[in-house]
C-alpha cells in the first residue's frame, strides 16, 4: 500500500518537512503521525527508518511505529517540544537530567548495533515533553552497524557544551570499551550540578 491509498479516507494535516520525508498527522482513537518519502529516491531511507523503529518498538524513547507501506510509515504522535526550545531555558540540574537520558539512548543504540548519527548535535530531531522525558526521532540516516559511533558523537556534544575538556574527549573517544565510557560519562554528568567549566 502506498501513501495516497492509505490516506484516501483520512483527514490529514501537514506537520513538517525534512530532507527525505514529510510528516502529517491524523486522528482516530488517538493522534498519529505519517512519515512519507518526499520523492522516489527517498523511499529506501524511509523504509530503512521504519525497519529500525520496528526493531526498537516497545522502548518509548523512540517513535512507536504501528505500520508501514511502500513509501510511508505510521507512528504514535508524541506531545513534546523540540530540544532547542526547551533545553536552554532549563536550570542546570534539569539540563544534566536531559543529557543523561540522551547519553543512555546513545549507549543503548551502540549496544544493539544501530548507528543513528547526529548525537554530536543532539538538539536535532530530539523532543522533550513537559515531564522532561526525551524522545529520539529521525533514523532515516541510521543503519545497523557492527561499530556504531553514537557514544563517540555524544562525547563531542558534551565537549562543545563544556562538560568535558578536549583531552578527556580524545581519551574517551579512543576507548573501545563502551561500558566503561558510558559509566564515566554518567559519572561526569551526575558528579556536580554546577555549570560547565570547560569551554573550548
Amino acid at each position: 500500500m502506498n501513501f495516497e491509498l492509505f490516506v484516501k479516507d483520512k483527514y490529514i494535516t501537514f506537520l513538517s518537512k525534512g530532507w527525505r520525508g514529510e510528516i502529517y498527522i491524523y486522528k482516530e482513537d488517538k493522534t498519529y503521525c505519517i512519515k512519507k518519502a518526499i520523492h522516489e529516491g527517498a523511499i529506501y531511507a524511509i523504509t530503512k527508518e521504519a525497519n529500525i523503529l520496528s526493531f526498537l518498538y516497545g522502548d518509548k524513547t523512540y517513535p512507536q511505529i504501528l505500520c508501514q507501506g511502500k513509501d510511508f510509515f505510521v507512528y504514535e504522535y508524541i506531545d513534546a517540544m523540540p530540544f532547542e526550545k526547551v533545553f536552554y531555558n532549563l536550570e542546570e540540574d534539569k539540563k544534566r537530567y536531559i543529557l543523561i537520558q540522551v547519553l543512555k539512548s546513545a549507549y543503548k543504540l551502540d549496544v544493539v548495533g544501530i548507528n543513528r548519527g547526529e548525537f554530536d548535535k543532539e538538539y536535532k530531531n530530539i523532543l522533550i515533553d513537559k515531564y522532561l522525558n526525551v524522545y529520539i526521532l529521525d533514523f532515516d540516516r541510521g543503519l545497523f552497524s557492527k561499530k556504531p559511533k553514537n557514544l563517540n558523537q555524544f562525547i563531542q556534544s558534551l565537549r562543545t557544551k563544556g562538560y568535558i575538556c578536549l583531552e578527556k574527549a580524545i581519551e574517551l573517544g579512543k576507548n573501545e570499551d563502551k561500558d566503561k565510557v558510558f559509566l564515566e560519562l554518567l559519572e561526569i554528568l551526575n558528579s556536580s550540578q554546577e555549570s560547565p567549566r570547560f569551554i573550548n
